[in-house]
């Protein structure tokens, strides 16, 4: 090194000694002074198609991720072997996800049944309750988003259908038919009053 660089290399013809990592795997790119032979060389399967994972179908993502392949010029094993493992990423995200909600949808029930309200020896009577509101007022629909969710476990959903159906059991319905207390009142009703 000369003194006046102040800490910068000297610029030589002569190659720099490979890294210590180089040295030890003989034949290396580093050692042999680039960056690696080009990408794709010596894999005339390049222009093949590789197999998806099993469980795996066509998308939108694999036809990008074919571009992404080509444009990289990975053979069909290559491409086929970065595929399989973004396929087990994925399917251990999906896994992850999947066992979360499910995690919540048990934590919702032991809250409500633990509940010192709604749950204990109040449960039987808080979910006879939701079910008269969810049955009286709830579509299929609804019901359906309900067994699909979880969300019928809800502390708070099944608080409020509770509260629904106990003032529907305090307060019944004028259901506008004939014979009940707003029904119109035959003539012994209009002398005599009902009993």
């Amino acid at each position: 090194m000369n003194e006046d660089t102040h800490g910068e290399e000297e610029l030589t013809d002569t190659p720099k000694a490979p890294p210590a990592a180089a040295a030890k795997n003989p034949g290396s790119p580093v050692e042999a002074g680039i960056d690696g032979p080009e990408r794709g060389h010596g894999n005339e399967d390049a222009e093949e198609e590789f197999a998806l994972p099993e469980g795996f179908t066509p998308s939108d993502y694999s036809d990008r991720f074919a571009e992404v392949a080509s444009h990289l010029k990975l053979g069909s094993r290559e491409a086929g072997t970065l595929m399989a493992f973004w396929a087990e990423v994925a399917k251990d995200v999906e896994d992850s996800r999947v066992d979360a909600w499910n995690d919540a949808r048990r934590h919702w029930a032991h809250a409500t049944m633990r509940d010192r309200e709604m749950g204990g020896k109040n449960l039987s009577s808080t979910v006879g309750y939701a079910a008269t509101a969810v049955n009286t007022f709830g579509t299929e629909g609804l019901k359906e988003v309900f067994r699909a969710t979880g969300l019928g476990n809800h502390p708070e959903v099944v608080r409020f259908m509770a509260k629904v159906g106990r003032a529907m059991a305090e307060d019944p319905l004028l259901t506008g038919q004939p014979g009940g207390h707003g029904g119109p009142k035959s003539a012994a009703e209009l002398i005599y009053g009902r009993k």
